[in-house]
């Protein structure tokens, strides 16, 4: 609490597509909020994912709205579609 929202040691960073509606609010309430951009082979990018999502499990109750929408991207990509 009481941390300056531009303090600039202190930003908050996300993954692109996992609970984008608490960066945009951070954003919004004028915190230095940036996305994390996937690049790479998705072979090597899907391990690192599932770890970063296992962390954070209990993060990820909160985004609950995303979850059948990250689930079908998946399985599309596993799909090659």
């Amino acid at each position: 609490n009481n941390v300056p929202t531009t303090h600039p040691n202190i930003h908050f960073a996300q993954i692109l597509g996992m609970c984008d509606n608490v960066t945009a609010a951070l954003s919004t309430s004028g915190y230095n909020a940036h996305k994390l951009v996937l690049f790479g082979d998705y072979g090597d990018l899907f391990p690192w994912l599932l770890r970063r999502i296992d962390e954070n499990r209990d993060m990820l109750g909160g985004c609950q709205a995303e979850r059948p929408v990250l689930w079908r991207a998946w399985t599309q990509r596993l799909r090659g579609q």
